[in-house]
């Protein structure tokens, strides 16, 4: 025998064990670092008339909708090339309107923009 008995070894593992749960607890209970907020998703889609546009988009499309109370308006992020309606003021930002038509998917003028 080594001088230490059966019983104190494992005492000892035991305190060990412990120890490690008691670590793991503080560690698990310890708070997480904030993860970033991802950004808003960009949005395409029919939104009531009369609400906010979202920044950056553009209406290309104009429809009546009891749901909303009257109209609801498409909305999506602008490209070169794009009828949007008129109801769009102010055109986005880097772009020119082009070309001018009677549409009737936007119950008025559409506007033509391409990149200025």
């Amino acid at each position: 025998m080594n001088g230490t008995s059966r019983w104190s070894r494992m005492l000892g593992k035991f305190a060990a064990f412990a120890g490690m749960v008691v670590v793991g607890g503080l560690i698990a209970a310890a708070p997480a670092a904030a993860a970033p907020v991802p950004a808003a998703p960009l949005f395409s889609g029919w939104i009531c008339a009369g609400t906010p546009v979202p920044a950056g988009h553009v209406i290309t499309s104009i429809r009546q909708d009891s749901g909303c109370g009257g109209r609801s308006w498409f909305v999506r992020l602008p490209e070169n090339g794009l009828w949007i309606c008129e109801s769009s003021v102010p055109i986005p930002s880097g772009y020119v309107v082009t070309a001018i038509r009677q549409d009737s998917g936007c119950l008025g003028n559409s506007w033509f923009i391409r990149f200025g």
